[in-house]
């Protein structure tokens, strides 16, 4: 096909007539400014977008301060809208959480918009464990504006996570921690007493003649003494303070942290009645160890196995000497 001008400079072929200066004209005009309606249109597309994210979104000032935050968020903190903008964002946040926070306001300020972890204090007090991913703003002279963020709320995460950190260091049938978190929390308890100054001491007890037992009742009965002690032992330490474990077999662990021997023994003495007790024909054999008398936590364990050993062949020599007197008794009368 040939394209021909006229004189007006207009082109010329199989009945097209288009006119240069048209062309231009529309150029200039897909050059303009965006006009009022269509500012107001993609506004409300933004806010739409905002408003129907899954997460929270929140804005803040330079100095801290909210200036915007989505319905989400409001719902995910339980304040109103108006409860929040133009508060610190700091209000929000406990002692701990509040540093975190202001550590990473400071990396704001240079750039960086690394996702972090971080726990809100929602309005009822509840703990609102949070990814964010926040994005600082300049203006066009570089100067720190503010920032905004994306509030993941990972409260349900968390308590997968919780659980499966419990699963692993709990005994399934006593519900007392395991063998493997004990190595881990003795260690840990030992070198913090060591490090404070403070007296911490460890018992290691087991159930005197537990195969015996199990062989003359059988394993189910044998796992609800099991069950039987561990429970016992649970009630009679301190929540939060002291810690028991199923050391293994029908052995048992507590370590006392804040806890001298005197108090250890009174302890023993305490869980050996209850057990008696509560539990019909069974005993326990007890050692007490304390860290002041040892270097290491292996040295603590060890001392407490010993004594409890001890302890549980002086019985079986009592018993023996019991018996061996009635024998003795019963020829005498025959």
């Amino acid at each position: 096909m040939v394209d021909v001008k006229n004189k007006k400079g207009q082109f010329a072929d199989s009945g097209f007539d288009w006119d240069l200066k048209n062309r231009e004209a529309e150029k200039s005009e897909n050059r303009r400014e965006p006009n009022a309606e269509t500012i107001f249109q993609s506004e409300e597309l933004y806010r739409t977008l905002i408003e129907t994210l899954n997460d929270g979104l929140g804005l803040q000032d330079e100095n801290g301060i909210f200036t915007y935050l989505n319905d989400k968020l409001s719902e995910m903190f339980g304040y109103s809208r108006d409860e929040m903008i133009g508060r610190p964002v700091t209000d929000f946040l406990d002692d701990h959480n509040r540093k975190v926070f202001e550590a990473q306001m400071a990396k704001r300020m240079k750039g960086d918009s690394s996702h972090y972890e971080i726990v809100w204090t929602g309005k009822d007090g509840r703990k609102i464990p949070t990814i964010m991913s926040p994005r600082p703003i300049f203006n066009d002279n570089g100067t720190f504006k503010g920032s905004f963020a994306i509030f993941t709320d990972i409260t349900e995460r968390k308590k997968m996570e919780e659980e499966l950190i419990h699963l692993s260091i709990t005994d399934d049938l006593t519900g007392l921690y395991n063998h493997r978190y004990f190595y881990k929390k003795i260690s840990e308890e030992v070198n913090r007493a060591k490090r404070m100054s403070y007296p911490l001491t460890l018992l290691i007890f087991d159930i005197d003649d537990f195969k015996s037992f199990n062989d003359t009742y059988g394993h189910i009965a044998g796992d609800d003494v099991l069950r039987k002690v561990g429970r016992i032992a649970t009630k009679n330490i301190r929540k939060d303070v002291d810690s028991a474990f199923r050391y293994g077999g029908d052995e048992f662990a507590i370590i006392l942290p804040y806890t001298d021997r005197e108090e250890a023994i009174a302890l023993s003495a305490r869980i050996s009645r209850c057990i008696e007790r509560e539990i019909n024909k069974t005993r326990i054999s007890i050692g007490i160890a304390s860290s002041n008398h040892h270097k290491s936590f292996e040295e603590v364990i060890k001392a407490a196995d010993e004594a409890m050993y001890v302890e549980k062949s002086l019985r079986k020599e009592n018993r023996s000497s019991k018996s061996l007197q009635k024998r003795l008794f019963k020829k005498k009368t025959a």
